[in-house]
């Protein structure tokens, strides 16, 4: 398997190794091969980072982008993992429930997680049942709230963290099928759902805008509009 960079999702490579069914068929009738190639993938990573450190090939400022806000790195650490943020996910889990998740992804995580100062944990899936085991990682600071996720449901499972919620509007029904008037409704709603936290809005993960060149500034001005009321 040829690639430039090994991005930091353990179970992720597991699935590129093994394919998705036969993964979900494994963490059921092998879960101890599971639990063997996921350490032997993570290892793999863990070795491949210190590696890249070790050359001078990190830099920590890289680490910041879409989705990582932008963060004052010492110049100590410029050059460090422990300066930088890490990209946590494991989006092909979402069918696992959140004890297999907890079993199988979550441990694998936290030891990629440990080697950098601040993480971003991104699901596009439902996370409303899982978000108080992500919830453990170390450095855990911006937690992506997908379309599905729930925030109202998260807040609670995230007490007691500084973490920010990244909250996302459903691109599709935004681009397509809402009128200005439907989508400062779901803006509302997310908003309400998100009280009690810090949060920013995003509508991202957008492909195509198919001749809609006006819904991206319509969203940005209605969801400053909303946002301002707060």
């Amino acid at each position: 398997m040829k690639t430039d960079h090994l991005h930091y999702g353990p179970w992720e490579w597991a699935v590129r190794l093994r394919g998705i069914e036969n993964l979900l068929y494994d963490v059921v009738d092998r879960p101890q091969f599971v639990h063997r190639l996921m350490d032997h993938i993570t290892t793999g990573l863990v070795a491949y980072h210190r590696q890249r450190e070790a050359a001078g090939a990190y830099d920590a400022e890289a680490s910041l982008g879409l989705h990582q806000p932008y963060d004052e790195i010492p110049a100590s650490l410029r050059h460090k993992l422990e300066g930088g943020w890490v990209y946590c996910h494991a989006q092909s889990a979402a069918s696992l429930s959140p004890a297999m998740y907890a079993e199988f992804v979550h441990p694998y995580n936290e030891r990629i997680a440990a080697l950098f100062r601040r993480v971003y944990y991104h699901g596009c899936e439902n996370l409303n049942k899982k978000a108080g085991i992500i919830a453990q990682l170390p450095g855990l600071r911006h937690f992506h709230v997908s379309p599905w996720t729930d925030p109202e449901e998260v807040i609670p499972q995230l007490a007691g963290r500084t973490v920010v919620l990244e909250v996302h509007c459903h691109p599709t029904n935004v681009l397509f099928l809402y009128d200005p008037a439907e989508i400062r409704q779901e803006i509302r709603w997310r908003i309400a759902r998100s009280q009690g936290a810090v949060f920013d809005l995003k509508l991202c993960d957008i492909q195509t805008i198919e001749g809609a060149e006006n819904k991206l500034s319509l969203w940005s001005t209605i969801a400053q509009e909303e946002s301002g009321r707060q």
